[in-house]
């Protein structure tokens, strides 16, 4: 379980701050909906690594198996690129969304289309679910 306390908070924490009563979504939030928002009670965690220590990877499973769920987060300022090996999963259609974060221009959720087993181009300091389904 994940919980985290300071989701809507006034100027400058939270995941949302309330300014005026106007709402502004922050960075912080898209890295919470990496891990959240293509996972459900039930899924399990499940064998993910990187060669890489700069880039971090975890992965989770439905429980009917039907899909996996792949986060991949880059550490660095540098762009690192990953050879992703999907297994079982290598023919099925996975959807990409990335986050890149820089202070006051981040490019958040971006959707990147398909992903297909072979390099994937992270530019530093970004995280990329892909969503596999079967």
């Amino acid at each position: 379980m994940f919980l985290y306390w300071d989701l809507v908070w006034k100027a400058p924490g939270g995941l949302v701050t309330l300014e005026n009563h106007e709402a502004t979504v922050r960075d912080q939030y898209y890295s919470v909906k990496h891990y959240a928002r293509f996972t459900d009670p039930g899924y399990v965690r499940v064998g993910a690594s990187s060669d890489t220590p700069e880039l971090r990877a975890s992965a989770f499973l439905s429980p009917n198996g039907r899909q996996l769920s792949v986060i991949a987060l880059n550490t660095d300022m540098r762009t690192l690129v990953a050879n992703v090996e999907l297994g079982e999963y290598a023919n099925t259609a996975c959807r990409v969304v990335r986050t890149v974060y820089r202070p006051g221009r981040s490019e958040v959720w971006k959707e990147l289309g398909e992903l297909t087993q072979g390099p994937l181009v992270m530019p530093g300091r970004s995280v990329v679910t892909a969503v596999c389904q079967k």
